[in-house]
C-alpha cells in the first residue's frame, strides 16, 4: 500500500527511491573518508606528531558503514556518481597507505636505536670476553 502512494506522489519506483537514497549514504560515507585521509595525510606529510587513533576509529567506523551497505545489494554500477566518487578516493587511500608505511618504518628504525642504546648503557663490560670494562 505505501509503495503504491510513494509512486502515485513521485513517479518512481520504491526500489528506485531506496536505491537512490542509498546511493545518497554511500557518497556521504565516502565524502566523509575523503576528507579523513586529507587530515591525516597533511598531518603525516608535515612530520606532526598526533594520536593517530581517532584516524583509525574514523576510517574503521566508515568502513562498516560501506560494508552495511554493500550487504543490501545496491547495484554500484548502475551509479556513475559512486564510481566517480570511490575512483577520487583511491589515490588518497595509496598516499594515505604509502605515507602510515614510511612513518611506521621511522618508528621502528627510532626503536631499534634507543634498544640498541640502552642494552649498550646497560653493558658496563665487566662480563665480556674482551674486558671493555673502563
Amino acid at each position: 500500500m505505501q509503495d503504491s502512494r510513494l509512486k502515485a506522489k513521485t513517479g518512481a519506483r520504491p526500489e528506485d527511491l531506496r536505491q537512490t537514497g542509498m546511493a545518497q549514504t554511500i557518497l556521504n560515507s565516502v565524502h566523509r573518508l575523503k576528507q579523513v585521509l586529507d587530515e591525516e595525510n597533511r598531518l603525516l606529510e608535515g612530520g606532526k606528531s598526533a594520536d593517530h587513533q581517532p584516524f583509525i576509529d574514523k576510517k574503521n567506523q566508515i568502513l562498516r558503514e560501506l560494508l552495511a551497505l554493500q550487504s543490501m545489494n545496491i547495484s554500484l554500477s548502475e551509479m556513475p556518481e559512486i564510481k566517480s566518487a570511490l575512483q577520487e578516493v583511491r589515490p588518497l587511500v595509496d598516499r594515505n597507505h604509502s605515507l602510515l608505511l614510511a612513518h611506521t618504518a621511522a618508528l621502528s628504525d627510532i626503536t631499534g636505536l634507543l634498544a640498541a642504546a640502552a642494552a649498550q648503557d646497560e653493558s658496563d663490560g665487566t662480563y665480556s670476553r674482551y674486558g671493555d670494562a673502563p
